[in-house]
């Protein structure tokens, strides 16, 4: 899959002479709702479908499942937009005098894949509507699994149990790991639709946990002040084109080309300007 990463001329300078992309803990990300968004649909799911959707939830739902079996260490992310010539995104992200890089997403994945590190691609969702109907399907889903995990719990709460501990313990579990396990999927592609216009792509980066856990983190900071983790991806090779910001100038572009130029490692990378018109007011 191809996608498009904007940033200024400093960052995409770095980026080029070390064939290395930072990405960014996902709780450092500059969505201000990141966090809290799929939290607050799931109460809105709840007050608008009644009690049963919320008993399912409150049922199978498990922190520590959660955080001890899903995510055990931190993710890391890195954000592509699917559209090569946004005025929103060169507005938001490039400040005027940017670029974007093209990128063959696949390279990347495969050639950071490890026994040590996991790399997926996500494509959000922006359509709150879509949201509901995902989640909707979900409890649905899980009604009947819902009441059986119920049962066996009272039953094992009881003490009477007929020596089926092992069982009842053993059908709870895969129970309640199926859910969560399909929560967490939709958790991380769920995004707030005032970010729609980013047609954002991530690529989601999490250390397997083992001796060599902690070993790629590194930190920065930000323009904030904020001190940020992140993770390092290999990309040499990956990038395919680079294209201007609609503000910069021939000169931009010919410095570009002549920068790719001295190096056999960019002799690959296609030059663009963007197409759109821009103005400065």
């Amino acid at each position: 899959m191809k996608a498009f990463h904007y940033t200024s001329g400093q960052a995409l300078f770095k980026i080029l002479e070390t064939q290395k992309l930072q990405c960014s803990n996902l709780r450092f990300m500059n969505d201000p709702s990141e966090e809290f968004y799929f939290d607050k649909l799931l109460q809105e799911l709840f007050d608008s479908e009644g009690q049963e959707f919320e008993f399912i939830y409150k049922t199978l739902y498990n922190k520590s499942y959660d955080t001890a079996v899903l995510n055990p260490t931190d993710k890391f992310i890195a954000s592509f937009s699917k559209n090569s010539d946004s005025l929103s995104m060169w507005n938001y992200y490039s400040k005027g005098n940017g670029y974007n890089f093209e990128v063959d997403l696949q390279k990347i994945i495969d050639k950071n894949n490890t026994k040590d590190l996991s790399v997926c691609l996500i494509e959000l969702d922006y359509d709150k509507a879509n949201h509901f109907k995902l989640l909707m399907d979900l409890m649905s889903q899980h009604k009947g699994n819902a009441e059986i995990y119920s049962q066996l719990m009272e039953e094992y709460d009881s003490g009477n149990t007929k020596n089926r501990e092992g069982y009842i313990l053993n059908q709870t579990l895969g129970i309640e790991a199926r859910f969560n396990e399909e929560l967490d999927q939709l958790k991380i592609k769920f995004k707030h639709p005032a970010y729609a216009r980013e047609e954002e792509v991530r690529l989601v980066i999490s250390e397997y946990q083992g001796p060599k856990e902690g070993q790629r983190v590194e930190f920065k900071p930000s323009a904030s002040g904020v001190f940020v983790s992140y993770i390092t991806l290999e990309i040499s090779g990956c990038i395919t084109s680079v294209t201007t910001h609609p503000l910069n100038r021939d000169l931009h572009k010919l410095g570009v080309k002549e920068f790719l130029k001295s190096d056999l490692r960019f002799k690959n990378i296609e030059v663009k300007a963007s197409e759109i018109p821009f103005r400065e007011v």
